[in-house]
């Protein structure tokens, strides 16, 4: 191998596989870095700056490195063309893979970049294909600039059919750009003359936000290219050549020995740090617990990688399938006490016990038969379950309880796993969904209280009170039924209008209340029924609690993103679909309000709607709910019914100054998030875990 590498044939590994010299160990995980992260790369090699050294150790007649795959793998993406027919990569992550990112450069030296940057770097990916802001290049575009994008996407006849997460990453651009031209043609070509013929495959509708009154085509486009913007194209072509040439950008490398290596995955009595990964991956984005027992595991099965990838699916991502079956191995041989989430060190001491490793070898099997893989996939349909009513849950909610509430999947695969011999109705499959959205959607956190009944083959026929332990810090939330809801706001209407306290403001039982929680939990202090209603009518009413709304319109993001699939991140940055306000949160932020509750209620689940970019039709964010909800197959996708729309429809503009406009705003916002938890309440027929409510 050469004593110091070139972009070329860091590229190379990937690109062209077949003859290159490193390979990723099966040690490593995948491509895990963002836009903003390619993009700072990309500026620091074109400045010249040193990006670090990589780390290899030799492997028969091949490197595997160590240290630097995010970096080789941005340096790869550069190199790609994706209006090219002869692409022949090998990409070494599967998340690279699903995002098809694709590098810009834009030429503009005038253009606006981050103050930090001195070149215009711009990334597009599957989630955000019209990139992100251009100054603030981990943020995200506006609805404005997104919807503004799309239209011009849309034009394309590949993508009139298409949800944008599947848009192919040749019919789309920067938007927050001036002068964008992709690297991949800057690289590719041997001139500028070449450059510009190559550029003529770009989409015809191209257009940017920067720029938009000098060009609004391709063929505008390139007219400018050739004209006023020919030097700088000249000097960003020549620089570009010369950072990927021989001459240019070199990168050192390390071999490290290889019984240094065996020792740092095999040492499983250490008190530092098992193995060599966790060091070397310190300074860029950091190998979790997790990730590196997913490594282990794969250096001692490196065979069944593509099963474990086929047990995620599109659902988790492999790391969390090996915490899943390494914790109901434990537990299984363990007569099934909790088990902890799994340290590295923890995981190495296990495996080398034989009924440990014997479980975990049983449970993973193989393609043919894998215990764990079928545990999976039953757990995740009877969590689609839809017999009673109709719609199924939406995968992207599956997904969100499986990512950031696994030790409740867990709970629920080792349930079935333990009552594999019932056969289930279809009543209790319901109580199951239930009961376990119910748990994951309010707070429930008491999973060795939980774990006691792993084994219990009725606990989804018990009721939900003694899982309600009345502590934020512990059980569920207590909630109460929908129609004790309405009456308690039908009764403190005018408080919860005046607010008084502001931010501050406390939910005060009522009598009905009252009796209700001294009957349904008769174990709790009275003198803590205050605090705990005030604690669920809080989350309830908080947006972090979107769960609700997206199963209320269950069935609009059924029909409209079916394919939609994001195990990368779960954040609203990356759903196809606006989070959108019904009343206009610009009407209220940084705005004199004279009616707090105004202030106060515009941020609740009640006002906030799940909506395609191509419905929400609004130029700007200040029309009226009573425009926004003017079309009624809108106001059906919006999950908005005639009781909440006869208040929307009063509100027509900023009036935020009268009573009878804060009336109409609280009316709306309360019955509609009322008619959001009571579609969770009948849906699931909650009534089931609280009988004693039609007693009498």
């Amino acid at each position: 191998m050469k004593s110091k590498l070139s972009l070329r044939d860091i590229a190379s590994w990937q690109l062209d596989p077949e003859n290159s010299e490193v390979d990723l160990p099966i040690v490593q995980r995948g491509f895990v870095w963002k836009p903003k992260q390619i993009e700072d790369l990309w500026d620091s090699i074109l400045r010249g700056y040193p990006i670090g050294s990589f780390l290899m150790q030799q492997s028969g007649d091949k490197f595997d490195l160590l240290d630097g795959q995010q970096r080789a793998t941005s340096i790869m993406l550069g190199f790609v063309n994706p209006y090219s027919s002869n692409n022949s990569s090998n990409v070494w992550s599967d998340r690279t893979n699903r995002l098809h990112p694709n590098i810009w450069i834009d030429i503009d030296d005038k253009s606006a970049m981050p103050l930090s940057n001195k070149y215009s770097v711009r990334v597009t990916t599957m989630p955000h294909p019209w990139g992100y802001q251009a100054v603030k290049n981990n943020t995200v575009l506006s609805v404005p600039d997104r919807r503004n994008a799309l239209s011009l996407f849309r034009k394309n006849e590949d993508n009139k059919n298409k949800i944008y997460t599947k848009f192919s990453s040749h019919t789309v651009f920067p938007y927050d750009s001036s002068m964008p031209v992709p690297l991949s043609i800057l690289i590719a070509s041997k001139n500028v003359e070449e450059v510009m013929e190559n550029l003529k495959v770009l989409p015809s509708h191209i257009q940017t936000k920067q720029n938009s009154d000098q060009f609004m085509n391709l063929e505008a486009y390139i007219n400018l290219l050739n004209t006023t913007f020919k030097a700088n194209l000249e000097n960003i072509f020549n620089l570009v050549q010369l950072r990927i040439s021989d001459k240019g950008t070199k990168v050192n490398y390390d071999i490290v020995q290889n019984e240094i290596i065996n020792e740092s995955i095999s040492n499983s009595d250490s008190q530092q740090d098992p193995t060599l990964f966790v060091r070397v991956n310190s300074s860029g984005t950091t190998l979790g617990g997790d990730d590196l027992i997913y490594s282990i595991y794969k250096s001692l099965y490196p065979s069944s990688k593509r099963l474990i990838e086929s047990i995620g699916s599109s659902f988790a991502p492999e790391k969390l399938i090996i915490s899943l079956a390494s914790r109901l191995s434990y537990t299984s041989v363990n007569d099934f006490k909790f088990p902890d989430r799994m340290t590295v060190q923890r995981f190495q001491q296990l495996i080398a016990t034989d009924d440990f490793k014997n479980k975990l070898e049983k449970y993973i099997g193989n393609d043919k038969n894998s215990i764990f893989k079928n545990l999976f996939f039953e757990a995740i349909e009877l969590l689609k379950y839809s017999n009673s009513f109709g719609e199924p849950i939406p995968n992207f909610l599956i997904k969100q309880l499986i990512l950031k509430n696994s030790d409740l999947f867990l709970f629920l695969l080792t349930w079935l796993n333990n009552n594999s011999e019932i056969s289930l109705s279809s009543d209790y499959k319901l109580k199951i969904v239930g009961k376990i959205l119910s748990l994951d959607w309010f707070g429930f956190d008491n999973y060795r209280e939980l774990w006691q009944n792993v084994d219990n083959p009725n606990f989804f026929d018990e009721p939900l009170t003694n899982l309600i332990s009345l502590s934020i810090t512990k059980g569920m939330k207590a909630i109460v039924p929908p129609k004790l809801l309405k009456d308690y706001f039908s009764e403190t209407f005018d408080q919860a209008l005046e607010l008084e306290g502001g931010w501050k403001h406390k939910f005060l039982p009522t009598k009905s209340i009252m009796d209700y929680y001294k009957k349904t939990y008769p174990e709790v202090d009275e003198s803590k029924i205050e605090d705990e209603f005030h604690n669920f009518i809080m989350w309830i009413r908080e947006t972090q609690n979107k769960s609700l709304i997206s199963f209320s319109q269950r069935g609009y993001l059924n029909r409209n993103f079916s394919e939609y699939n994001s195990m990368e991140s779960l954040e609203d940055s990356s759903v196809p679909w606006d989070w959108d306000h019904i009343y206009p949160a610009s009407w209220v932020s940084n705005k004199r309000v004279k009616y707090f509750s105004i202030r106060y209620w515009t941020w609740s689940i009640g006002n906030y709607r799940a909506l395609s970019l191509e419905q929400n039709r609004a130029e700007s964010n200040n029309l009226s709910p009573a425009e926004r909800l003017s079309d009624k197959d809108i106001r059906t996708a919006s999950f908005v019914f005639d009781n909440d729309y006869k208040y929307w429809s009063q509100i027509v503009q900023r009036t935020d100054d009268q009573e009878i406009s804060a009336r109409n705003h609280l009316n709306a916002v309360l019955t509609r998030m009322i008619n959001i938890y009571e579609k969770y309440w009948i849906d699931l027929n909650m009534d089931s875990f609280f009988n004693f409510i039609n007693e009498n």
